[in-house]
């Protein structure tokens, strides 16, 4: 299930959104031979009678999971939003299915902003910004699989449901029951590194009737989770709520490929860039000394740091925006929950406003607001930001991203994974693994105009440089680092195949912030 966006939520990993539907089909999918409330049916849940006062006893043999996939079609609505909030301002995902088809059509989010999938079989077509895609059909990372298959035995182990009655819902005979249930994730690195908990509770229709699975019909909940603070603050505690509705079950329902979909080549046509042997990318991927996985002084990272030749002025640029009162259309970009991207704010600069949670890191979130650009070969962006960073983690300047496993980031910044206060941080993602190059330790600087430049050649170098802008236009640009990332061009949903290239305003605090760049250009 991908992560519900939401004021209370986006914070977390996708494994911990999901507490509450596993909850509901741990509990669900349980039956043992043996229980208090007597015999369980065959594929029923084990639940205890509330005249009894007693719950089910939580057992391992005979646990599953019934998922609504087993039934022939449905739709399923689900919308989640801050535990005594405004309903209304809450996230939805709709979901729609059709087994003979092997077909689902998730819909997140509603009107003009709404982000659309559709798999049919091994095809996925995602919607954005009006436009349709198609695309590789999306598996979950290893990382992720494995929290919530660690999800599932601690709920399996810990839930208690009680029965308080019966109701017949969209025509489905439905046990209703209460529960309760929690789990408990370690996060190894990133801002919510440590352990994270969650607790579940709330009430739930089951299916009970002849010739359907014990599927869950409705679900209403409440969910706690506890973290420790990304500022050493102490406990975190997050509070949310949420509401599942199962209708139309096994009732006609047509889901089609979109007509005029972009349909990426099957195999994506080497760049200039990309033609470097396989072995000598290898050979430049694999440091020769220690990795810049953990935190490292400049000059230890696998590459050579930038030439003076290379710190030279861009050649020529194909693209700028100097925001004046407006930015240029031709900009993608992804607004983020809660956050915006204001070109009216202020003369000549575009602002950027996120609250807690806005981030762009594999282990929490990827909803950064951003603006970027799509490019198909070597390129070299750079802007300016006015940005004074004061809480871990926020940080404001320029992104390069493949996919979600696969990007770096350059930002003036304060805090971060590897800890300090103010400076820049330069940070890449391969392979799902966060990797610093450079971070505030590092890199220290209390400037709150600074300029940056990012460099990315040979199809798999990336070389970075920043400067004070207080110091003028013919100051020089001084080395944050390099690094070793092979970006490659990819599927970008709604838009075509490349790599992303822009800004972005990134923040894990627990206060939001906001940044104004000045410009942005982009060239050879």
């Amino acid at each position: 299930m991908p992560a519900i966006p939401s004021r209370t939520s986006r914070s977390l990993p996708s494994a911990l959104l999901a507490i509450i539907p596993l909850v509901c089909l741990v509990a669900a999918g349980c039956g043992s031979s043996e229980t208090p409330g007597g015999t369980a049916k065959p594929g029923e849940p084990a639940i205890a009678s509330q005249a009894a006062g007693t719950s089910a006893a939580a057992s391992t043999k005979g646990i599953g999971q019934v998922d609504p996939d087993t039934l022939d079609s449905y739709r399923m609505k689900t919308t989640m939003w801050e535990k005594g909030g405004d309903k209304s301002k809450g996230s939805m995902i709709q979901v729609e299915w059709v087994k003979a088809q092997k077909a689902k059509r998730t819909t997140m989010g509603e009107g003009p902003s709404a982000m659309e999938l559709i798999a049919i079989g091994d095809v996925t077509y995602a919607k954005n910004m009006g436009t349709w895609v198609q695309q590789p059909a999306a598996t979950p990372s290893a990382q992720s699989q494995k929290q919530t298959d660690d999800i599932m035995r601690q709920l399996s182990e810990k839930y208690a449901l009680t029965e308080v009655g019966r109701e017949t819902l969209d025509g489905v005979l439905c046990r209703k029951v209460t529960y309760s249930g929690e789990a408990t994730i370690n996060l190894p690195e990133g801002p919510m590194r440590g352990d994270i908990k969650a607790r579940g509770q709330g009430t739930m229709w089951i299916a009970d009737q002849p010739g359907l699975p014990a599927v869950v019909v409705r679900n209403h909940g409440d969910s706690e989770t506890t973290m420790k603070s990304p500022v050493g603050r102490g406990d975190l505690t997050i509070a949310m709520s949420s509401e599942m509705e199962l209708t139309d079950i096994n009732k006609p329902i047509v889901i089609q490929a979109p007509v005029g979909a972009t349909i990426p080549p099957t195999a994506a046509a080497p760049r200039s860039a990309d033609t470097t042997p396989a072995a000598a990318v290898t050979t430049a991927r694999t440091p020769a000394a220690t990795p810049d996985r953990t935190p490292a002084p400049l000059g230890t990272v696998a590459t050579a740091p930038p030439s003076a030749q290379s710190e030279t002025s861009v050649s020529a640029h194909t693209f700028t925006d100097e925001f004046n009162g407006s930015y240029n259309r031709s900009w993608r970009g992804t607004p983020g929950v809660e956050a915006k991207v204001t070109p009216s704010a202020r003369n000549g600069f575009v602002r950027f406003t996120a609250g807690p949670g806005n981030d762009l890191f594999p282990a929490t979130n990827m909803d950064a607001p951003t603006l970027w650009r799509l490019v198909t070969a070597d390129f070299t962006a750079e802007t300016a930001v006015e940005f004074a960073p004061d809480e871990s983690y926020q940080g404001a300047g320029l992104f390069a991203w493949q996919d979600q496993d696969n990007f770096v980031r350059l930002e003036r910044c304060f805090g971060g994974m590897g800890g300090g206060d103010s400076g820049i941080c330069f940070l890449k993602i391969e392979n799902g693994e966060p990797k610093l190059v450079a971070d505030a330790n590092t890199v220290a600087t209390a400037a709150n105009r600074v300029e940056f430049r990012l460099r990315f050649s040979g199809g798999n170098k990336v070389d970075a440089w920043w400067r004070d802008a207080a110091a003028g236009p013919q100051a020089p640009w001084k080395v944050v680092g390099s690094t070793a990332l092979a970006l490659r061009s990819a599927p970008q949903a709604g838009v075509g195949t490349g790599i992303r290239v822009g800004i972005l305003l990134a923040v894990e605090s627990p206060s939001g912030t906001r940044a104004d760049f000045d410009w942005f250009r982009l060239g050879k």
